[in-house]
Formats: C-alpha cells, structure tokens, sequence
C-alpha cells in the first residue's frame, strides 16, 4: 500500500520545464531554424562564422548569443530587409548577444527592427544598415539606419558600436509636401536604456524637393528617441541631413540633433559620463527665387527638457543656412527649452553662418555652446565655442549672440566661461551687420533675473562690425562676457573681456561696449571686474558693493586695486597670497558655500573678492601631452617649508578623514620629494614633463600635502585628476 501511495504521489507532481540549449551550426545549420526551434527560456549559442541570414526572434523569449564575440561572428543581411526582426514579446524580452549585424536595408529598422518588444541588445556591431528613401512622392525616408523600435518597444543597449547606419532621403514633391529625411541614422525608438555604446559615424538623409513645402534633413543623426538614460556612452561624428531645395517656397531646414534628437520631456531625459564630440547639423535648403533654408539646430543634441552631468561635448557644429537669407543654426552642443547641465566640459562648439541673400543675408547661429529658455548650469567649464557670423549684399546680417551661451534666464553656480567669441556681422554696400552681442553668455530676459555665483569669465570676445562700401559700418558686438537685460552677480571674476570693433564705413561703426557686463541694470557683490575693455558696465544703472573695480565705482567698499592674479598673462585667475581682494568681501551676501574649484567660502577672516577664495588647493596650467610641460601649481599660506606631492591610482569613495584635512588617494600611493617651500604669493609653480608612455586617455590622481605631517597648520589639498590629452 506505501508503494502504490508513493506511485500517486509521484503522478500528480507538477512537470517542471528546464531551458535547453541550441548549437548552431551543430544542431540547425541556420540560426533561423534554431530559434524556430527553441522554446522560452532557450540559449542559442552561434560558433564564428558569417551567416547569410535575416532572422525573426518569433516573440520567444530567448537568448541568442554567439560563442567568440562579434569580431568573429556576423549576420549579414544582404540587402534584403532588416537583419534581426524582434516581434511582439510572447513570453518575455529577448536577448541578442556578440554578433556584427550589417547588410541590412529596409523601410524600418535595416539592421534590427523592434515591434512591441523589449530586448536587451549587448556586445553587438551594427554597421552598414541603412533605411530605404522615401518611394512615393511626398514619402519620408525610413527611420532608424541601425536599430528602429516601435513607440511601445523599450530598447536596452550594453557594450555596443553603432557605426556608419543611414536613413533614407524624403521623396520629391512638386506641387504638394516633400518628404522629410529618415530620422535616426544610428537608432530610432521611443525609450531606451544605453549603456558604455559607440555611436559613431551615422547619417540621416536630406529632406525631399518641392515648389512647395520643402522637405527637412533628417534629425538625430546618432540617436532619435522620445527619451532615454544615457550614461559612459561616445557619441562622435554623426551627421545630420541637409535640407531640401525649393524654388517657390522657404529651402528646407537642415535636420536638428547632429548627436541625438530627444523629442519628448517626460520622463526627461538623461546624460551621464558621456562624450559628445564631432558631431554636425545639416545644412539649410537653397532656394534660389525665395529665401534658403536654415541650418540644424544642436549640434550635439537637440532636446525639450534634459539633464546632463559629467559629460564632455567638443566640436560638434550646427549647419549654415543657405542662399539666400538662410540663417545658421542655433546650439552649437546642446539646444534645448529647459536644462540641468553639472561637472560638464563645453568646448570649441561653434554654430553655423548666415547666407549671403540676394538683398541681405542670413543670421549667424546663437549660442555657441548652449540655447535655451532656462537652465541651471553648476560646476562647468564652457570654453572656446564660436558663433556663426552673419552675411550680407546690399545690408548686412548679424553674428550669433552668446559665444558660450545663449538663454532667457538662468542660474550658473562655479562655472568658468572663458574664451568664447561671438560672429562677426556681415559685409554690405550700405549697411553693415552687428557683431553678435555676449561673448560669454548672452541673457534675453529679466524674468526670472539671472544669476551668477562663484562663476569666473574671462577671455571673451565679441564680434566686429561688418564692413560696407558706402554707408554705415556695422556696431562691434556688446557685452564681452554679459549681455543682459537684468543680472545678479555674486562672488564672480570678469576680466580680460573684449568687445569687437566697429566696421569700416562712412561713418565708421562704433566699437562694442559694455567688456565686462552690457545691461539695463544689475547687481554686483563681492566680485573683480578687471581690465575687461572697453570698460567694465555699460547700458545701464548697475548696484556696486564690495567690489574691485578697474578704474573705480561709486557704492559700499569698492576698490580700484589690481587683484594680482597668479597668472593673469596666461589665463590664471587665481588670487594670490597678497592680493588685496582677500578678506575684503561681505559675508552677510554670501549664498554659495563654495568657489568655483570646489575650495570652501570663508576661509580666514572674511570672504574674498572674485570666483577664487585663496584656500588649499592643487591644480595645473598647460597641455597634458605626452613629452609636453605643464605647471603643477600648490596654493597656501606662505611659510610652510615642505610641501609634497603623492601620486595614486585612483579616489578613495569616500575619502578618509585625517588631522589634515581628506585624503582622497588609494593606498598605495606614492609621495615625490619635496617640491620646496610655499613663497610669498602663496602659490608654488612646479613646471614637469608628461612621461612619453602616457596614453591618451588615462587619468593620473594627485593631491598635494603641504607642510610636515604631525603639524597643527599642515594641510591636504583637494585632489586632482590629470586627464592625458
């Protein structure tokens, strides 16, 4: 009786499914038969080789993977339609893993097509996919060159290369709408996750031909989403399309978001580590009986609302507009309405040039580095972008305003915006264009006033004035580093700022005012305006308290003291052991409770003047290059006879606290000699060479400790990472 319950029992335990696994070629020549094959919860595993396939995963939730990686193993489509096609999940996501997906063409999608599906797509390469133009007249090109995902699919990217994928061109239309280029050169969905990917060298096409509404380039040449968490990804040398010719109305505009196109602002978007460079918006549309097209707006991304954080973003460039009256486009890294940007770097972004017109000309594109309404930037560098300049014929255009950045109204807290420079206006016959005004940044609104804390902005320019034949020549740019209606400045340095000359005319054009700051009005705290020229303010009625003014400003302490820079002849806005600008602030108007390094307010008796509170601190000056010199400078209290430098491997997370203030470094590390005695100035200049076996790339930690250990007066420094260029 025990053995016939035993038997019963076993009867009714429930069956119990185990995922299997699939060789190909092993068990199916073709991976199309294996997945036909498989069941839910199956592995597919694909020995190295090329397979002339276009596979389907059939909504099974299924892993297929190749045993070597995708240098080893690929699908190549040959051309007749989308790679890989995920239909709609059955059972689960799919998973795709270690395969070069190219050869791909077709209307969506050429190297992988996601219909209502969620797959997570690692360690593949998509290259050479591409979408079909539009077919009939008026068509759009197809979307998504490299990957296309459904407005319900949500698309999860690790450890990818999407290189060299295009969309297709908008069809012609001759007497109704062209059609726009395909959007999405590299990727084309909804949402999406993308993780440590390369998005490199993709294209959209160019917007279609018509008498009337012309078609536009296609847009997010890299990425085209609604939205989606971007983080440790390179985003390097995709293109945009260029707009479509017309020949009655408007040339087409040239695609937006040369890098990515975000399209919708919920949930916002987000950027994180990630390297923004080289990418382009296309160019405007010509329109040789009308006015041309305008180029793409930004260069890097173009976006509603977005947050960026430790990122860099360096020499993408927005189109130029196009014959004739075309004008550049805006943003030269980021266009957006709403922004949070923090520890990001903005360099050499520049924004296209106005066209020549058959009358006048096109406008420079604004914002070197930035358009938008708002944003609320902290602890970045924006530095070297460029606007477009304007064109001209009978009168002439103006250059884009802001150098660095153009926007309604914003917060900037720490940031350094240095060595921007606004176009130029354009060359005419009668009248010469403007030189773009805000060198630095460029503020069209009082509402909200915006406001400045611990930022430093030096080096900027404005642009001249264009040049006529006969009549006036065009104004210099106004605002070397502020152009605003209203502004709050806190705890800021503003100098060596230079606003543009006049053109050549009959009269002349007058030079650019305002080398400091160009406004209606604003307020101005605990800050240096030096040496900026034509002047310091100008426009308006500006409240000076506890300042350092060149040449003087009537209100409550100001002085007219030169702040003795560290190194003001290169670039070095640091304050000195001995500038009179220390411990002559107020400290009752101090909002922020660090400068613009990071170095703690009110560090002796009283807050200092300007971006820089002289505290403890190591940094550098120069090019990290291999074999190349740079400047390792420590700054402290004068006095202290050692001081010494340890270099480590990384950064302690946290840092450990000691009687010395953080140490940051990871054990082991390793202390150099000593460097000498801090001097009279307060800042130890010690030059090295970069060893010749540093790569490009690699990060060196530093931190410096100055004094013996054991001392009451001894100080750590903050740390500092060295990036080889």
């Amino acid at each position: 009786m025990r053995f016939l319950f035993s038997i019963l029992a076993l009867c009714v335990v429930p069956a119990i499914g185990f995922s299997g696994t699939i060789w190909v070629p092993d068990d199916h020549l073709k991976i199309q038969d294996a997945i036909q094959a498989a069941g839910t919860g199956d592995e597919i595993i694909v020995r190295s080789d090329t397979y002339l396939e276009n596979i389907d995963f059939l909504g099974k939730a299924i892993t297929l993977r190749s045993e070597s990686g995708a240098a080893v193993t690929t699908i190549d489509g040959r051309r007749l339609g989308s790679v890989v096609t995920f239909s709609p999940d059955l059972g689960g996501p799919p998973t795709i893993e270690g395969f070069t997906i190219l050869g791909g063409l077709a209307a969506q999608g050429g190297g992988i097509y996601c219909e209502d599906s969620d797959p997570t797509i690692s360690r593949c390469v998509l290259v050479d996919n591409a979408t079909l133009d539009g077919t009939q007249p008026g068509d759009d090109g197809g979307c998504g060159g490299g990957v296309y995902g459904s407005p319900s699919a949500f698309l999860t990217l690790l450890d990818c290369t999407i290189a060299s994928n295009t969309t297709g061109r908008g069809s012609d239309n001759f007497g109704d709408d062209a059609g726009n280029g395909g959007d999405g050169g590299g990727i084309c969905c909804s949402l999406a996750t993308i993780v440590r990917c390369f998005i490199r060298a993709n294209a959209t096409g160019a917007g279609g031909d018509s008498d009337c509404s012309v078609g536009r380039g296609g847009r997010g040449a890299g990425i085209f989403c609604a939205s989606g968490t971007f983080t440790d990804c390179v985003i390097d040398s995709n293109k945009s399309g260029d707009g479509g010719e017309g020949s009655v109305d408007k040339g087409g505009n040239g695609g937006d978001g040369g890098g990515v196109y975000f399209s919708s602002a919920s949930p916002e978007p987000t950027m994180s580590g990630c390297t923004v460079t080289d990418n382009s918006t296309g160019n405007g549309g010509p329109n040789m009986g009308n006015d041309g097209g305008d180029g793409g707006s930004g260069g890097g991304v173009f976006c509603i609302t977005a947050t960026f954080s430790d990122s860099v973003f360096k020499r993408n460039r927005t189109g130029d507009g196009t014959y004739d009256y075309g004008n550049g486009g805006d943003g030269g890294a980021i266009y957006g309405s709403t922004l949070t940007i923090d520890s990001c770097f903005l360099n050499s972004n520049t924004t296209g040039s106005g066209a020549m017109g058959w009358a006048g000309g096109g406008n420079g594109g604004s914002g070197g580095a930035i358009y938008c309404t708002a944003a609320t930037i902290s602890a970045s560098i924006i530095s070297g972008n460029l606007t477009g300049d304007g064109n001209g014929h009978e009168w002439g255009s103006d250059g884009g305003d802001g150098g660095g950045i153009f926007c309604a109204s914003a917060k900037l807290d720490g940031c350094i915006v240095s060595g921007n420079t606004t176009g130029n206006g354009g060359d005419a016959t009668f009248d010469g264009g403007w030189g773009g005004d805000g060198g630095g940044i460029y503020f069209s609104s009082s509402s909200p006033v915006p406001a400045l804390t611990s930022c430093a902005l030096c080096g900027n320019r404005t642009g001249h004035g264009g040049d006529v034949d006969d009549g006036d020549g065009g104004r210099g740019g106004n605002g070397a580093a502020i152009h605003c209606v209203d502004v709050d400045l806190g705890c800021c340095t503003l100098s060596d700022n230079q606003t543009g000359a006049g053109g050549g005319g009959t009269p002349p054009g007058p030079e650019g005012t305002g080398g400091g700051v160009y406004g209606s009005s604003g307020s101005v705290v605990n800050s240096i305006l030096w040496a900026n020229v034509p002047d310091e303010m100008a426009g308006g009625t500006f409240t000076v308290d506890y300042s350092d003014v060149d040449g003087g400003w009537a209100g409550t302490d100001n002085i007219d003291t030169d702040p003795l820079f560290a190194d003001r002849a290169n670039g070095d806005y640091h304050l000195t052991w001995l500038s009179a600008c220390r411990n002559k602030g107020d400290d009752s108007a101090v909002t922020a409770t660090e400068d613009f390094e990071g170095d703690p307010r009110i560090c002796f008796s009283r807050v200092d003047m300007g971006a820089d509170e002289f505290w403890y601190h190591l940094y550098s000056t120069g090019d990290a290059v291999p074999a190349g010199t740079i400047d390792i400078k420590i700054v402290g209290m004068p006095g202290h006879q050692t001081v010494r430098l340890a270099l480590g491997s990384g950064l302690l997370d946290p840092p450990y606290w000691t009687q010395h203030g953080y140490l940051w470094l990871n054990v082991p590390f390793v202390w150099k000699t000593a460097l000498g005695a801090l001097p009279g100035d307060g800042i130890l200049v010690f030059s090295t060479v970069i060893p010749a076996w540093w790569t490009q790339g690699e990060k060196k930690f530093f931190q410096a400790l100055v004094g013996q250990w054991g001392y009451s007066t001894t100080q750590l420094t903050n740390p500092m990472i060295l990036t080889v260029e």
